[in-house]
């Protein structure tokens, strides 16, 4: 379900729905859209500004978005590709809490106004996920590793290789960042290694970065 919620200008609430249905699909959102105008607040003059719809990453979609744009609405919404740096310029701190600071770097194309964000709170969060996430994958790993010298241990090499092919799927945002190696022996497995052969990029994947559009 997706709550659709109306505000004017005052950020006063004027009305609500609860919508069914999967809205990251462009009719659904459309429908959505639809329905939560015919509740907006009246126009006061020609200078009000246009509605504005305010969404999250699951819903903002490209071809969600362009229905917005299609329909002459603004839009804010993180966006969902993966941000790996700031671009360049100098950053301001526009947030400065208990949580951290956060800062900020506006850029623009053609169409769209990015707005590049750094938080140190949302950074906290992702170093602890990503060791969890590590913790858990080389344990797996070690676990899998061992039962190769164990009677009635999984050793059919191609056996092995499924197991590792699941593992990486559940562990997959830091999975990719590994190199694993399996040696084998008539079809059995007798070896998993394993190391990180990207820690850079494993930093910049949770470095609490994310860009607003």
């Amino acid at each position: 379900m997706t709550l659709g919620l109306v505000l004017d200008e005052e950020g006063f609430p004027k009305t609500s729905k609860v919508f069914a249905g999967n809205v990251s699909e462009p009719a659904t959102l459309e429908a959505v859209v639809e329905e939560m105008l015919l509740h907006r607040p009246r126009q006061l003059n020609l200078h009000s500004p246009r509605p504005t719809v305010v969404m999250d990453a699951g819903i903002a979609t490209e071809a969600n978005l362009e229905i917005l744009r299609a329909k002459g609405l603004d839009y804010i919404c993180v966006d969902r590709r993966r941000v790996e740096g700031l671009p360049e310029g100098d950053p301001h701190v526009v947030l400065e809490g208990p949580s951290g600071i956060v800062r900020a770097l506006r850029s623009a194309d053609s169409r769209e106004v990015f707005l590049f964000c750094e938080s140190e709170g949302r950074k906290n969060k992702e170093e602890s996920i990503k060791n969890r996430f590590q913790v858990r994958f080389e344990q797996d790993l070690q676990r899998m590793a061992d039962s190769l010298q164990k009677k009635g241990g999984i050793k059919k090499y191609e056996r092995v290789l499924e197991r590792i092919g699941r593992l990486k799927e559940k562990y997959r945002m830091v999975a990719r960042f590994y190199e694993i190696r399996v040696e084998q022996k008539d079809g059995k497995a007798v070896k998993i290694s394993w190391n990180l052969k990207d820690k850079e990029g494993l930093e910049k994947r949770f470095a609490g970065r994310y860009r607003l559009r």
